[in-house]
C-alpha cells in the first residue's frame, strides 16, 4: 500500500514538472515605438505657472524634472477642470525654469503647463489674443 502512494505522488510530481510554456519566456507583441503606455496621459504635465505679473509677454513655468523643452516649443497652460487657460511658447531654460511668451489667454496662478495634444492646442489658439504687455 505504501508503494502505491508513493507511485501516486510521484506520477502526480512527475505531471506538475512537464515541461510546458515558461511564464516569462512568453513572447510579448512588438510594441510601436511611440505608442504610451496604458494610464499615461494625453498631454504630458511639464511644469506650473509661478506667481508672476507678466513682464513684455514673458511669464515664468516651474519645470518639473526631465521636462525635456527646448527654445521654440508650444505649451499650454490648464486649470483644475483642465479647460486651457493660455497658449504659451517657450523663449528660454533657466534651470527648472522655463520663461514663456504668452501668446493667447491668461494663466492662473495654480495652472499647469502641459505638451497639449492637437484637440488642446486648438482650443487654446481659440482662446482670447493676449494683449500688448500682458
Amino acid at each position: 500500500m505504501n508503494r502505491l502512494a508513493a507511485l501516486a505522488i510521484a506520477l502526480l510530481l512527475v505531471g506538475c514538472a512537464t515541461p510546458g510554456t515558461p511564464t516569462t519566456d512568453r513572447e510579448q507583441p512588438e510594441l510601436h515605438p511611440f505608442i504610451k503606455p496604458a494610464g499615461s496621459p494625453r498631454s504630458p504635465r511639464v511644469g506650473f505657472m509661478l506667481p508672476s505679473q507678466p513682464t513684455d509677454g514673458l511669464l515664468a513655468i516651474s519645470l518639473m524634472p526631465n521636462a525635456g523643452l527646448r527654445p521654440g516649443d508650444i505649451l499650454v497652460s490648464r486649470n483644475q477642470t483642465l479647460a486651457p487657460t493660455a497658449l504659451l511658447k517657450v523663449e528660454e531654460l533657466q534651470g527648472h525654469v522655463a520663461v514663456v511668451k504668452l501668446l493667447r489667454g491668461q494663466p492662473g496662478t495654480k495652472d499647469e503647463a502641459v505638451l497639449p495634444t492637437s484637440e488642446l492646442r486648438k482650443a487654446a489658439e481659440s482662446l482670447p489674443q493676449a494683449g500688448p504687455g500682458s
